[in-house]
């Protein structure tokens, strides 16, 4: 009697311990696995004070004849400037309404298209680079601050490693084809 009843102990006792270390086992498999959250994707950044936007900045010249194009997106409006110079003079712009809703697809697409995928390069920033060319920036910004901000240029150069004329052309059809044509227009008599 006695041996069965060590046999019983020790079977239970066995049994404990490999319900502990199928429990740890699990514990820490899933700890290591990143879950994403909702902010892994653009889409976790659909809402009120972020803002995704598109810069195409023009050649290098003198300041007074100096333009810039931008279009942000956010959760109530799709806005399209024409800035003046190198210290950011608005000289027009309009804004569209948008929804959060159509925030969120359009951020959706911004991810499928590579928005935030980054290349490597020891350049810090765009400024002065490819200075006969065009210079385009890519930001995602909360209240201001910076989520991403990439940039490419027309000579080939910059971090950013996405699908550049795919999400160039996203960002334009957030504005009405004419009034985009007209602001684009402007840019390109200027450079």
């Amino acid at each position: 009697m006695r041996v069965v009843r060590t046999i019983i102990f020790l079977l239970v006792c066995l049994a404990m311990l490999w319900f502990v270390v199928l429990l740890f086992t699990r514990i820490f498999s899933t700890s290591n696995q990143t879950t994403p959250t909702a902010e892994d994707h653009l889409s976790g950044y659909a809402r009120v004070g972020t803002t995704a936007q598109f810069v195409i900045d023009a050649p290098i010249v003198l300041d007074q004849e100096h333009r810039t194009l931008k279009i942000s997106v956010d959760s109530s409006q799709s806005k399209i400037e024409l800035v003046s110079g190198y210290d950011g003079s608005v000289v027009r712009q309009d804004t569209f309404p948008n929804t959060v809703e159509s925030y969120g697809i359009f951020l959706r697409s911004l991810d499928s298209l590579g928005f935030t995928k980054s290349k490597k390069t020891s350049l810090a920033d765009e400024r002065g680079q490819c200075p006969l060319q065009y210079r385009f920036v890519y930001r995602l910004s909360d209240f201001n601050r910076d989520i991403y901000r990439l940039w490419s240029t027309s000579c080939g150069t910059g971090n950013f490693g996405g699908q550049r004329s795919s999400v160039r052309t996203l960002f334009q059809r957030q504005i009405p084809q004419k009034t985009y044509d007209s602001y684009y227009k402007t840019l390109a008599q200027r450079a």
